[in-house]
């Protein structure tokens, strides 16, 4: 009963915050700095600040693809008819906001769900199959942020990351690589993992 609780609290408080900060609250820029600096707190203040460092570099490539987009439609000068500020100004704006409500929300689930452990998975009253996926996630997730070290020294051994100036542009191809690396690595490993738990349910449960 208490895992259940943690879970669907775990939820309700995702959907409620989502609800205030993308919906409710949206385009509110200065409330949306001051959630994201509250949840950067709470993640590491739970997590500690490595943790949370690392989330950050997980999502900065999808931040930096929103910003280029919004850039772009800058210099094209695109802008909702009505709009009385600049196409530059609009955009700011616009990407800013978007970019603060990824981040702090994503924070938020991760502070949620970090009260989650497998021992609550195990306990909930539901069939094993369906704790399969739960298993599955929460381990894929952890696999990806034990291995953020490896693959940055992998991804900074490709020739073409040698011997170049730092920039942004470099910054922002070697967040890409490692954005298409993890996906890559969750693909490779959700079919592995997904057959050992396949393989141990079939041993150790009854169930059909």
């Amino acid at each position: 009963m208490r895992s259940t609780f943690k879970l669907v609290a775990a939820i309700l408080l995702t959907l409620g915050y989502i609800l205030l900060a993308g919906i409710i609250w949206l385009d509110q820029l200065w409330l949306q700095i001051s959630l994201a600096f509250v949840t950067s707190l709470l993640l590491i203040l739970r997590k500690g600040i490595h943790h949370w460092f690392r989330e950050l570099l997980l999502l900065l490539p999808l931040i930096l693809t929103l910003m280029v987009v919004y850039l772009i439609f800058s210099l094209l000068r695109i802008k909702p008819g009505g709009t009385s500020v600049s196409a530059s100004a609009y955009w700011i704006a616009y990407g800013s906001v978007r970019a603060l409500i990824l981040l702090s929300s994503l924070f938020f689930i991760q502070f949620c769900f970090s009260f989650i452990r497998f021992e609550d998975i195990l306990s909930l009253p539901i069939s094993i199959h369906q704790k399969k996926y739960l298993i599955l996630g929460k381990t894929l997730y952890r696999s990806v942020f034990s291995s953020q070290d490896k693959l940055m020294d992998q991804i900074s051994l490709i020739p073409t990351n040698q011997g170049q100036k730092h920039g942004i542009m470099k910054l922002y191809q070697s967040r890409m690589t490692y954005l298409l690396a993890v996906l890559y690595m969750i693909v490779n490993e959700s079919n592995t993992l997904g057959e050992l738990i396949d393989n141990r349910i079939s041993c150790c449960h009854k169930e059909t």
